[in-house]
């Protein structure tokens, strides 16, 4: 029986001996793969013909991956701006006053904090972090910043200098309360990534802060899970 594409045969063949692959021919003329596939068993292709073609099929597959690339970006996206959106929605249920500052500063501390006897400390690579800890030990136990001490723990490689003006900035509090810095030996050779400023240990404040900021943080635990 005839084909009812009989009469593409000849272009899809001149198509194939240019180094269109068969999925190229089947999208501009609409001819079924099985088809093509029956036409181009009796087509030979010279060694020039067969190069075209397989740089052809090195570019498809190109084009093909930055597409998924494109695509997979594309849905991480979405992804992360839904739980951005998710995150705003809840923290809308919270109410912003300093019983909320104190609980989410006492599981930042059951996490983050010193746990040893000598008082309030917390150390951080995260300014933000460090930023939310100042904040609330000033509105909730008026404890100055200015008041604490700072020690930066740095790679060897890095400057201590301006990592000092780093902190100092980040944190607004004066340049010389950064009197104390350590460099870790282990790093020596080893070259730091970009945007890591080392981190920046705050101590000092009472231990009774200490103290309510753990039980705090273990009570509530307690409580939730008792339901």
């Amino acid at each position: 029986m005839k084909s009812r594409w009989s009469h593409l045969r000849c272009k899809a063949e001149f198509m194939r001996r240019d180094g269109k692959s068969l999925k190229i021919i089947k999208g501009e003329l609409g001819i079924p793969l099985s088809t093509l596939s029956g036409w181009m068993r009796n087509v030979t292709l010279t060694d020039a013909q067969k190069d075209i073609l397989s740089q052809s099929w090195k570019i498809s597959l190109i084009q093909a991956r930055s597409k998924a690339s494109a695509w997979h970006r594309n849905q991480k996206e979405e992804r992360i701006a839904k739980a951005r959106e998710n995150a705003i929605t809840s923290l809308s249920t919270i109410e912003n006053n300093l019983v909320s500052l104190e609980l989410a500063l006492a599981f930042l501390y059951l996490g983050e904090g010193g746990k040893t006897k000598s008082g309030l400390s917390m150390g951080n690579s995260n300014s933000t972090i460090l930023n939310l800890y100042l904040f609330g030990l000033e509105n909730i136990y008026n404890v100055s910043r200015n008041s604490l001490h700072y020690s930066i723990h740095m790679r060897h490689d890095q400057d201590e200098n301006v990592l000092r003006k780093f902190w100092s900035h980040e944190l607004q509090v004066p340049i010389n309360k950064f009197n104390y810095t350590v460099k870790d030996k282990r790093t020596i050779g080893k070259e730091t990534r970009a945007g890591y400023n080392g981190v920046c240990l705050i101590s000092g404040g009472p231990v009774e802060i200490q103290r309510k900021l753990m039980y705090l943080a273990e009570a509530f635990c307690e409580r939730t899970l008792r339901g």
